[in-house]
């Protein structure tokens, strides 16, 4: 099986990969098909069609994590074989435009204030996250593409974590469970002792928006995301 984690930019994909190698061995992509210039284990896009031809993923099991937007079309390729599983998680883009704001910062991409970002980059960034869920909606689907939320696995992990064992075929005690939880909570992570790892984290903390956004800023958002057709209503997805 080749497992897709492919959430949107900064909603938490690198999170749910840590989750799932918490559920199992799974193999490390070969050299060769590597996306070299990511820090995460991933498969340069070119080489996918490729890895599936020649990889066998009906006895091993691989785990990438990737940003695959519309533009890559890999929707159809990814769908065309029935080894790949696809995980996906939506994360309120609120919380999603203040830690790009950190992460561009920390990276040296970005100076400024949060409302030189939000004017600069902070619309065109939600716009690219709504079309993104839009592309890997998981309607008629659902086996083959996992979707949670970020808020999920903050109050209801247990429960999001046997889903999401279930859909890749596999029973989860509830000792798999609790270890897991313990093994990736966002305290223990955001002070990983590994820097490529340690990058991806800082607070993991819902609503942390309201300390950063205005209201009139918050505002927009919701009115981008409502624009491009995408509504949240009780941390339910509803397009």
């Amino acid at each position: 099986m080749l497992i897709v984690s492919n959430g949107a930019f900064k909603s938490g994909s690198t999170w749910l990969t840590l989750i799932v190698r918490q559920l199992g061995a799974v193999l490390e992509v070969p050299a060769e098909f590597k996306n070299e210039s990511w820090k995460n284990n991933t498969i340069e896009p070119r080489r996918m069609p490729e890895f599936l031809r020649v990889a066998d993923i009906e006895t091993n099991d691989y785990l990438i994590k990737a940003h695959f937007k519309p533009e890559d079309e890999m929707r159809p390729l990814l769908l065309a074989e029935p080894g790949v599983k696809i995980l996906n998680i939506y994360r309120d883009p609120k919380d999603v435009v203040v830690s790009a704001y950190y992460h561009f910062k920390r990276l040296g991409h970005f100076v400024g204030t949060m409302d030189e970002f939000f004017a600069k980059r902070g619309e065109n960034l939600v716009r690219a996250l709504t079309r993104y869920h839009l592309y890997w909606d998981n309607r008629g689907v659902e086996d083959r593409i996992f979707f949670t939320t970020y808020q999920k696995l903050h109050t209801v992990f247990d429960d999001e974590l046997f889903r999401l064992g279930r859909f890749l075929g596999r029973t989860l005690t509830k000792l798999q469970i609790r270890e897991a939880r313990q093994n990736t909570q966002f305290s223990k992570l955001s002070g990983a002792t590994v820097p490529e790892e340690k990058r991806f984290f800082r607070k993991g903390i819902m609503g942390d928006w309201q300390r950063h956004l205005s209201a009139e800023q918050a505002a927009r958002i919701d009115q981008v995301e409502a624009e491009e057709g995408i509504y949240l209503i009780l941390d339910e997805v509803l397009y």
